[in-house]
């Protein structure tokens, strides 16, 4: 028997301190979504830990370096009968360094109130907004601006 399993991905959440997110619009020439919407992220390596890619492609995304990621939500991606991915998602509110798209992956960026989300999204992201996890981090900000 063949299985075909899953390829593991993460999804990062960066926080500015006005509590916007920053979203990247796809540039699809490497992993596909192109023109959609959603945070850094990417496929992890075999033998990376999941917080080690989320640095890497958050670095090689939007050039920024980030520190005290946390595990915010899985989500079980499933694009069609061939692809499937299980995304991590992690989030960070600690970054340093200055944006800059790399165009090969990313075609614009912005910065993004969570409850002002457009239209377009990627699916992961997609998925991600309707978890309990996600409802739960924005009432977290909205508490702690009160």
């Amino acid at each position: 028997m063949k299985y075909k399993d899953p390829t593991p991905g993460v999804g990062i959440v960066i926080f500015n301190k006005s509590g916007n997110i920053l979203l990247i619009q796809r540039n699809g020439k490497r992993a596909g979504g192109k023109g959609l919407w959603s945070p850094p992220g990417g496929f992890i390596n075999h033998g990376e830990h999941f917080f080690d890619a989320a640095k890497r492609e958050t670095k090689e995304e939007v050039g920024l370096k980030i520190k005290n990621l946390k595990v915010l939500a899985v989500t079980d991606d499933q694009y069609n009968k061939k692809k499937h991915c299980i995304t991590i998602w992690v989030k960070s509110n600690n970054f340093s360094g200055k944006i800059k798209a790399d165009k090969e992956e990313v075609a614009n960026v912005m910065w993004c109130y969570p409850k002002n989300l457009i239209k377009g999204m990627y699916l992961p992201f997609q998925n991600l907004i309707k978890t309990d996890e996600w409802k739960e981090e924005l009432q977290k900000f909205k508490n702690s601006t009160n």
